[in-house]
């Protein structure tokens, strides 16, 4: 029975009898493929097996319909079921059927079950062997299924749906009414038992080949079409000639939108009424004189027949193109129990357990004296005689051939990874040619092979499978991560990557499907060596920033080669060419890692402030913290923004933010300096260092106010519908900012921010990161502790970076401690020659032009520093600046890197 579905329109799974081999199916189907031709020998088995089933007709159609699928069976497979992107619809498109008018009995369906080990070895009127005969036809599909009597079959090798394959009582169980779109590919009544069998292969598709263990074979219609065709010219009457029952053989096509089997081929037995007990005589004798042998009552055996065979056949549905032949033939069964007793004293074998019957037959042609003889086992071998005469017998086919058997076993001189030298069979090694590409996956073969031939007769003379290239990027992968990288591992990388390259430059049907396979194979995933380990798409930058290049960001840059050679492909694949907003958290948080004494600089912001022609800098500790957790703060940005009211670094100059400077601090890591030789800092790459101490660092400037939250946690949601942002700027006059959020504002009354006009200069606040912050943090779980801050910041001895500035005369230290309003000055930097000197202009324009000229300066600067309890200290310092001409392109390449001044 079926269980009931909640939703109406989904289709019930079903619990229909199991029907699963008792092997593996897909590796034994890969090796029965092997030992059965492609082409029109899948054709020829279907007719053996319709021929020892009994059947007078076969009817092949090709159809080239695809169904709805609304109403198909679900996959039953509840505990297994892993690939949920495969649905029984991708069976309901163009698909081969055929039909004959016996009905299944259970010894057919135990032979399918078998696969090699067919019901058919002690029937002794049968030709073929129904497990491993039909099987051929997984040459064209990956899921056959048929209707028999009141029996609805589905074979599932790969057990993606039904664990290997299962069995419905259609009828009883009314599925057709339930399942319509399932069984309407048949065009047959399913409400009663179908008289005959009709097996439906739907064709395999290019998506299918790439799913598929059992054959990479993509069948399309035009394919079944030239199969009919050839099976049509070339075996034609041959196939009735020796056959016992089959006496018609139809092919039909049925196209597309339409209802009606256009016929175009009819091959004919015009005289089997007459013939017929002639026809079957020995085989209807044979099991009988089996059994007598076995009893040792035979007596008197041989048995010979003699007829004339008249055939037609026939393309389309008119009578022009009708040829007509007549054939004699004989057919002769010697004496078993002599033969019985010659194997058994030669062999020490019964000929019943080889089937080996004293069967032969010949068959000649009465009016077309132009045709060539061929050897048959019932059906026609790829093998002919020098005469007229075709001769049937049980030779031993391609499956008993001697050569086949040895070439089938372990006879390749292989090498596997662990350089151990093994025998392995051909299709589980490769040749050297692909070594790169599955020598951790697969054997190799330890010579190389010259001949073109040989290599195609392996079967070596085409790329490797996708999923075994996969494998091997993913044991490089595993093996890098381990810290055991294979040998080879930058040319191993090299020879994937042109493999997935030249599958992306092929642009066809079959390297599209492929190539979208690789790309979700590998989605997330590590697979683009850079820097000796494997990161995955999405932390790989075509062109990432000096300074990113030597932390420990887990964004990379790609390497050069990589750059060259497989351009085309990263880019195809999703690597991007610059870092972008959403990289944010990644860099930020691998930039502040280390000890905070190390990374607290603020050389990076003190350079900022110069390109900004600022004259003074000043930091303040700020350790009040009153702004927090007050009963009034109901007019701050969200409620997460109380927990940053808290103690906190400013940062002020007296220049103020251009447009361009907001722009170049909004891309934070990506800066907008980098061609602008006028400028000594980065805005982007000096502003991160603020992450050491806060996750939502603001700034005030002119008009505007800036807020920064790369984790998009703290500031409010906007937009529609809204969403989280990683920063806002706003005009705080237009914008009533005070008004609006009062207590956000309190804190910046320092330095006379008010917020009701516009503040003279650019004042950084950030609040200081707690240890409740840190927990809470994506970019950093170090908390901060303000007194250490100020520890660190008081021991400054000298400011004798400021010599080689270009505007920042006076840097400055205060504090505000936390029952104080008013800015403690704890010391004081300045350059003494801006006060009175009477070359402080000419200075200051040596300090502004040091990057455009390329000649020497030297001049005289003195410093005075004044420290807290009015202790002065002077220095004086003699300078020389200016540029030289350098020829070297890679000295010009890594001074631009490195933001170093190169004049050529």
């Amino acid at each position: 029975m079926f269980d009931k579905m909640k939703s109406p329109g989904t289709p019930r799974r079903s619990k229909g009898r199991e029907f699963k081999p008792r092997e593996p199916y897909t590796l034994r189907l890969r090796k029965i493929l092997e030992e059965y031709p492609d082409g029109s020998q899948v054709l020829r088995e279907i007719l053996q097996n319709s021929d020892d089933a009994k059947s007078t007709e076969q009817v092949f159609i090709l159809d080239h319909n695809t169904y709805p699928s609304n109403s198909v069976f679900e996959p039953d497979l509840e505990n297994n079921y892993q690939r949920t992107d495969l649905k029984l619809d991708r069976y309901q498109g163009p698909a081969l059927l055929s039909r004959n008018n016996t009905i299944f009995e259970e010894r057919d369906f135990q032979s399918l079950l078998k696969l090699a080990n067919s019901e058919k070895r002690d029937q002794f009127d049968k030709i073929g062997v129904m497990g491993v005969g039909f099987n051929s036809i997984y040459h064209i599909t990956d899921s056959p299924s048929f209707i028999t009597d009141d029996k609805y079959v589905i074979l599932d090798p790969h057990e993606w749906y039904f664990e290997g394959g299962v069995q419905f009582d259609f009828v009883k169980e009314n599925l057709a009414k339930e399942y319509p779109h399932q069984f309407a590919p048949f065009r047959i009544p399913c409400d009663k038992p179908f008289k005959g069998t009709l097996f439906r292969y739907p064709l395999r598709t290019t998506e299918d080949s790439i799913d598929s263990d059992i054959s990479k074979k993509i069948y399309k219609p035009e394919n079944i079409l030239e199969l009919f065709q050839k099976f049509y010219e070339n075996e034609s009457i041959n196939c009735l000639l020796f056959l016992k029952y089959i006496e018609c053989i139809s092919f039909f096509e049925l196209k597309v939108g339409t209802t009606k089997l256009e016929k175009l081929y009819t091959i004919r037995l015009e005289n089997a009424t007459q013939i017929r007990d002639q026809r079957q005589l020995i085989v209807k004798k044979i099991v009988s004189m089996m059994d007598s042998l076995k009893s040792k009552n035979l007596k008197g055996n041989q048995l010979h027949t003699t007829y004339v065979a008249s055939f037609s056949q026939q393309k389309g549905d008119s009578g022009e193109n009708r040829e007509e032949s007549s054939w004699l033939i004989l057919n002769y069964l010697d004496d078993i129990y002599e033969v019985e007793a010659h194997f058994q004293e030669k062999f020490n074998k019964d000929i019943g357990e080889y089937k080996f019957i004293p069967n032969v037959g010949l068959a000649i042609p009465l009016n077309k004296l132009n045709i060539m003889g061929r050897l048959f086992c019932f059906l026609p071998l790829p093998v002919s005689t020098p005469f007229q005469v075709s001769v049937n017998g049980y030779f031993a086919t391609k499956v008993n051939d001697v050569l086949k058997i040895i070439l089938e076993t372990e006879w390749i001189p292989t090498v596997d990874a662990s350089e151990k030298k093994i025998f392995s069979k051909r299709q589980n090694c490769y040749s050297q040619k692909d070594k790169y590409l599955v020598c951790l996956v697969t054997p190799l073969l330890e010579y190389k092979i010259k001949n073109k031939r040989f290599l195609k007769y392996l079967k070596w003379d085409t790329y490797p499978e996708v999923k075994t290239v996969l494998k091997q990027l993913e044991l490089c992968c595993v093996s890098v991560s381990n810290k055991q990288p294979p040998e080879h591992l930058e040319m191993i990388c090299n020879a994937i990557y042109k493999y997935i390259n030249d599958a992306l430059r092929a642009n066809d049907e079959t390297s599209k499907i492929e190539v979208d396979f690789m790309k979700k194979c590998l989605k997330n995933q590590p697979w683009i060596l850079c820097r000796n380990t494997f990161h995955p798409t999405d932390k790989v930058i075509f062109s990432l920033p000096f300074d990113f290049q030597n932390n420990n960001s887990s964004i990379v840059e790609l390497p050069e080669g990589y750059k060259n050679d497989f351009g085309y492909l990263f880019k195809a694949m999703g690597v991007r060419n610059e870092i972008e907003i959403k990289d944010l958290i990644t860099i930020v948080s691998n930039m502040v890692k280390g000890n905070l004494d190390r990374n607290l600089s603020t050389d990076e912001i003190k350079k900022n402030a110069d390109d900004a022609k600022a004259t003074r800098f000043s930091i303040i500790i700020d350790e009040r913290s009153k702004f927090q957790h007050n009963a009034s703060n109901k007019s701050l940005f969200t409620e997460e923004m109380e927990d940053w009211q808290g103690p906190a670094i400013w940062i002020y100059n007296d220049a103020t933010f251009t447009d361009k400077d907001f722009r170049s601090l909004i891309k934070l890591g990506v800066g907008g300096k980098g061609d602008d030789e006028s400028k000594i800092g980065r805005f982007g790459l000096g502003f991160n260092c603020a992450f050491h101490l806060t996750d939502i660092p603001s700034l005030v400037s002119g008009k505007y106010i800036v807020f920064i939250d790369p984790s998009a946690k703290y500031l409010p949601a906007q937009g529609s519908p809204p969403r989280k942002c990683g920063g806002m700027k706003c005009n705080f006059i237009e914008k009533e900012f005070k008004k609006n959020f009062p207590e956000q504002c309190l804190p910046y009354e320092v330095m006379g921010c008010n917020f009701t006009e516009e503040f003279k200069g650019t004042l950084f606040r950030l609040p200081i990161r707690t240890s409740k912050l840190a927990e809470q943090s994506e970019i950093s779980n170090q908390p901060v502790d303000i007194k250490k801050i100020f520890q660190l910041l008081s021991e400054v001895q000298s400011n004798k970076e400021m010599l080689f500035l270009r505007h920042i005369e006076s840097c400055s230290l205060y504090r505000i401690e936390e029952q104080q309003e008013s800015l403690q000055m704890i010391w004081q930097a300045q350059i003494n020659h801006m006060l009175d000197t009477v070359n402080t202009e000419r200075n200051r324009n040596i300090r502004k032009n040091v990057n455009i000229t390329d000649n020497a300066q030297i001049y005289q600067f003195g410093i005075e520093i004044d420290k807290i309890h009015n202790r002065r200290v002077s220095e004086i310092w003699l300078l020389c600046t200016g540029g030289l001409r350098i020829n070297s392109d890679k000295l010009v390449k890594f001074s631009k890197d490195k933001r170093l001044k190169v004049n050529k």
